[in-house]
C-alpha cells in the first residue's frame, strides 16, 4: 500500500483558544483571560509576569484542563513517571498542591479550569474540568469532573448510556477533536525543559518525535495483540500444527519476550535519564553560581566533558554497528560475497520459475481438458489406447515448456529462509561489506582514542578546581555520581537500541514465515483461517509502520532545514538536514561538512530541538495553538531574536509566557507587529498565601 503524508493524521485540526477561566487553581482565586482570533498579521498573545507570579501555573492549568491526567507528562514540576501507574501517582501528588490555599477555610472544596476554543467555522467548543477536595483540602481523585459543550447552543457532548468506560470515551474524544496524546509536547512546552531536551542525542530526539507523531508504539501494541491472539488460538488446537510451525512459534515467543523486556528497560532508562538530566542541570547551576569566573570555567568544562562523552558514545556506536553489521561480511573476502550474492539470485530465479510453472500447470490442465472434450468429434473416432497415447504425447510436449529449467535457475534451495525483503536485506549487507574500507575503521578508532584522552584530561581539570565548603563538596560529589550514572545509562541505552534494532527485522521475518505456513493449513479448518488472517494483518501493520516512518523522515528533514535556516544567526550556518532511515542525523553545511563534527553551542543545540518541534507540528497538519513557557529558555543573545520571529510567524495562535528579562526590549520589538493581545500578571503575598490575577497590558515601559 502506498500512501502520503496526508494519511498520517486522522483529521486536520484548526483551533484557537478564545477564553480560559481559572477558579481556585493554585494562586488564581478567580481569573479570566480572553484572546482574539488570530489572523495572518496578528497571532501572538503575550503573558508577562515576574518569577513566582503564576506563568507556569497558567501553563499547567491549560494542559491539565485540556488533557486531564494525560497532561501531567507536560509538567516539569510534576516529575511524571515512565508508565501509566507512575503517572497516576505523580498526577495525584501534583493535584494535592493545586487547590488555592485559602479555599478550604472559606468553605470551597473544588477548583476548576474552563477552556473555550473556536474551530475553523467559528463554532465554540467548551471544556470545564473540575477537581474536588475534602474539607481539609485533601484531593479526591475519584471525584474528577469533565463537561463538554459544542456550538452556540452549548450542546452537551457525552458518552451514551451503554458506554462501558466513560473516562476512556472522553479521553479519546479529546484526542480526536483537539490533539492526540503523542503530539501534545510539540504544541505545549517549557523553554527550560526544551533546553534540557536539546542535550539528548539528536538521533534519539528524532526517533522519539517521529514515533510519537505517527503513534508507532500504538501500532506495535496492536500488532503484538494480534500475534498473541494467533498464538493463543493455535495452542487451543491439540496436535494440529506441523513441527515447523511449532518450532517457529517457539523462536517467535523467545524473541518477543526478549524484545519486550529490552523495550521496558529502554523506557525505564529514558525515565531515569530525564530525571537525572534535570538534577544535573540544577546542580550545575548551583555550583557554577559561586562566582562569575567559576561559572564560566565550570560551565565550559562541563559542556566540553558532555560533548566528549557523546563523541565517544557515537564512535562506540559506529564501531558496534560495523561489528554487528557489515564488518564480518567484509572480512570473509569478495569472492565468497560474490558467490553468495549470485547464489541468492539463482534461488530467487528458482522461486520465480516454480511459481510460473505452477501457474503453467493450471493452464496445461485446462488445455488437456479442452482436448479431451474435442476428441469425441474426430471421425473416425479414436480408440482408448490411441486417446491415451495422444494425451501422454501432449502432456510431455507441454511439460517441455518448463523442463529443463533455464540455466540461471538454481537446482535447489540452500537458503530457504532468504526470501522477499530478508533476501534484499542480506544482499544489501553483503554490498555494504564490499564498501567498508580499513581507513573508515581506523578513523573511527582514532576519533574514539582522541576523545577518550581529552575526556581524561578534562575530568582531571574539573577535579583540580577547588570549591570550598562542606555543602558545595556534597553537591560536587552528587554531581559526579549523577554524571557517572548518566554516562552509564547512555551507554546501556545505545547498546539496547542496537540489539532491538537488529532483532526487530529477525522477528518480523519469522512472523511472516509463520503466517505463510499457517496459511498453508488455513484450508483445513476455519480456526486456521482466523489465525492466518490475524498474522497477516499484524505483518501488514509492521510494513505500514516501516513505510510511514520512511516517508515521514523525508518530510521532517525538509521542514527542519527550513526552520533551522530561519532561526540560525548565520546565513551560511546550514544548507540542509539529512536524516537516515535509522534516525541518524547530519547537519550539512553548503560544502557538505557535518556541523556536528564541530562543537555546537548550547544555543545551536536548542535551535535543533525547536526546529524538530516545529517540523513535527507542520508535518502533522494540525493547526493548533502553540503555548510556550519561558520561550527563550537559555538561548544565547544571538539566537533569541530569530527564534522569536520564527515562533511568531507560525500560521497558528502563539501564546508566549515571559519574564521581564525575556520578551522585552529588542526581542519584543522583533515580534511587536504580530502581537494581538498582552496581559501582565499581578500578585500579592499575604502571610503564607499568594494570590495572582491578570491585567491587560504588559511590563511598564514596553509600550503595550
Amino acid at each position: 500500500m502506498r500512501f502520503s503524508i496526508a494519511h498520517l493524521t486522522l483529521r486536520k485540526t484548526w483551533m484557537y483558544l478564545r477564553r480560559i477561566e481559572l477558579r481556585d487553581f493554585k494562586a488564581y482565586q478567580q481569573a479570566a483571560f480572553d484572546f482574539p482570533a488570530p489572523n495572518s498579521r496578528e497571532n501572538v498573545v503575550l503573558i508577562g509576569g515576574l518569577n513566582g507570579f503564576g506563568k507556569t501555573s497558567f501553563f499547567e492549568a491549560l494542559v491539565l484542563g485540556l488533557f486531564g491526567r494525560d497532561g501531567i507528562q507536560l509538567i516539569t514540576r510534576a516529575r511524571p513517571g515512565a508508565d501509566e501507574q507512575e503517572r497516576g501517582r505523580s498526577y495525584a501528588q501534583f493535584m494535592q498542591r493545586v487547590l488555592f490555599g485559602g479555599a478550604p477555610q472559606q468553605g470551597r472544596t473544588s477548583c476548576s479550569v474552563k477552556l473555550v476554543f473556536d474551530d475553523e467555522g467559528g463554532r465554540p467548543v467548551e471544556l470545564i474540568r473540575k477537581w474536588h477536595y475534602s474539607e481539609k483540602g485533601r484531593y479526591q481523585p475519584s471525584h474528577d469532573e469533565l463537561q463538554i459543550f459544542e456550538g452556540m447552543e452549548r450542546r452537551v457532548v457525552e458518552p451514551g448510556e451503554e458506554t462501558a468506560d466513560p473516562h476512556r470515551w472522553y479521553r479519546e474524544w479529546i484526542f480526536r477533536r483537539f490533539l492526540p496524546v503523542n503530539q501534545m509536547n510539540f504544541f505545549f512546552f517549557d523553554g527550560e525543559a526544551a533546553a534540557i531536551y536539546a542535550e539528548r542525542d539528536m538521533a534519539h530526539q528524532v526517533r522519539e518525535s517521529i514515533e510519537g507523531m505517527l503513534g508507532l508504539s500504538w501500532l506495535r501494541r496492536l500488532a503484538e495483540t494480534l500475534h498473541d491472539y494467533a498464538a493463543n488460538r493455535r495452542q487451543g488446537i491439540p496436535g494440529a500444527s506441523s513441527a515447523k510451525l511449532r518450532a517457529l512459534e517457539g523462536e517467535i515467543r523467545e524473541l518477543e519476550q526478549k524484545l519486550r523486556s529490552q523495550r521496558r528497560e529502554l523506557e525505564e532508562i529514558e525515565s531515569e535519564l530525564a530525571t537525572l538530566a534535570l538534577e544535573q542541570d540544577q546542580l550545575v547551576h548551583e555550583l557554577t553560581g559561586q562566582s562569575p569566573a567559576t561559572q564560566a570555567e565550570m560551565g565550559e568544562l562541563l559542556q566540553k566533558k558532555s560533548d566528549l562523552e557523546k563523541s565517544i558514545a557515537t564512535a562506540e556506536e559506529k564501531l558496534v554497528g560495523l561489528v554487528s553489521g557489515s564488518l564480518p561480511f567484509a572480512l570473509v573476502g569478495s569472492d565468497l560475497r560474490r558467490r553468495v550474492t549470485e547464489r541468492l539470485g539463482r534461488e530467487r530465479a528458482r522461486a520465480q520459475w516454480l511459481a510460473a510453472r505452477e501457474q503453467g500447470r493450471e493452464r496445461i490442465d485446462a488445455v488437456i481438458e479442452e482436448l479431451e472434450s474435442g476428441l469425441d468429434e474426430l471421425v473416425p473416432p479414436l480408440n482408448e489406447e490411441q486417446r491415451r497415447v495422444l494425451q501422454c504425447l501432449l502432456q510431455r510436449a507441454l511439460d517441455r515448456l518448463w523442463h529443463p529449467p533455464p540455466p540461471e535457475v538454481a537446482e535447489d534451495f540452500r537458503h530457504p529462509h532468504a526470501v522477499g525483503p530478508l533476501a534484499e536485506r542480506i544482499v544489501a549487507v553483503l554490498e555494504d561489506g564490499e564498501r567498508i574500507r580499513q581507513q573508515e575503521i581506523e578513523g573511527t578508532l582514532r576519533t574514539w582514542k582522541r576523545a577518550a584522552e581529552d575526556l581524561r584530561e578534562t575530568r582531571r581539570v574539573i577535579e583540580a578546581i577547588q570549591l570550598q565548603g562542606p555543602e558545595v563538596r556534597e553537591k560536587r560529589e552528587r554531581l559526579r555520581k549523577v554524571q557517572s550514572r548518566l554516562q552509564e545509562l547512555q551507554r546501556r541505552r545505545g547498546a539496547l537500541e542496537n540489539v532491538v534494532k537488529s532483532r526487530e527485522p529477525e522477528l518480523q521475518q519469522k512472523r511472516k514465515e509463520y503466517a505463510r505456513v499457517a496459511e498453508m493449513l488455513a484450508g483445513s479448518r476455519p480456526v486456521w483461517r482466523r489465525i492466518a488472517r490475524a498474522q497477516k494483518i499484524a505483518n501488514a501493520l509492521a510494513d505500514l509502520s516501516t513505510e510511514a516512518w520512511t516517508l515521514c523522515v523525508r518530510a521532517i528533514a525538509g521542514a527542519m532545514s527550513d526552520s533551522i535556516r530561519s532561526m540560525a544567526h548565520r546565513d551560511d550556518y546550514l544548507h540542509h538536514v539529512d536524516i537516515a532511515v535509522d534516525g541518524t542525523v547530519r547537519l550539512l553545511s553548503r560544502d557538505g561538512r557535518d556541523l556536528q563534527e564541530f562543537d555546537l553551542s548550547a544555543g545551536e543545540k536548542q535551535i535543533f530541538t525547536q526546529a524538530l518541534f516545529a517540523a513535527v507540528a507542520k508535518v502533522s497538519s494540525r493547526k493548533f495553538p502553540l503555548v510556550v513557557d519561558t520561550p527563550l529558555g537559555r538561548l544565547d543573545q544571538q539566537h533569541r531574536v530569530n527564534v522569536l520571529r520564527h515562533l511568531a510567524t507560525r500560521d497558528t495562535q502563539v501564546i508566549l509566557l515571559s519574564t521581564n528579562t525575556e520578551v522585552v526590549g529588542e526581542y519584543l520589538d522583533a515580534i511587536r507587529p504580530r502581537i494581538s493581545k498582552a496581559y501582565r500578571l499581578e500578585s500579592i503575598q499575604i502571610g503564607d498565601l499568594r494570590e495572582s490575577w491578570p491585567v491587560e497590558g504588559y511590563f511598564e515601559g514596553e509600550g503595550l
